[in-house]
């Protein structure tokens, strides 16, 4: 996995659509509050980060909130 770092983007995972985000806040590795574009900038409190959109999905149809996974590497 990869370090959480202030100004990294990140995916928010949705059914709809996936939306980029900037990690504004590191709580830990897996736990940050970001501003995403859904469609208008918004600022999200607590996002949890996973390994892959799968795990961000499956992690968003079983607890509330948002949850996020890191873009691929280009």
């Amino acid at each position: 996995m990869r370090t959480a770092e202030l100004g990294s983007t990140i995916l928010i995972a949705q059914m709809g659509g996936d939306r980029p985000a900037i990690i504004t806040k590191v709580y830990a590795n897996t736990s940050v509050e970001a501003c995403a574009f859904m469609p208008m900038p918004e600022a999200l409190g607590l996002v949890k980060l996973h390994n892959s959109r799968v795990e961000a999905i499956q992690a968003g149809q079983q607890n509330t909130g948002f949850h996020a996974y890191w873009p691929a590497k280009s």
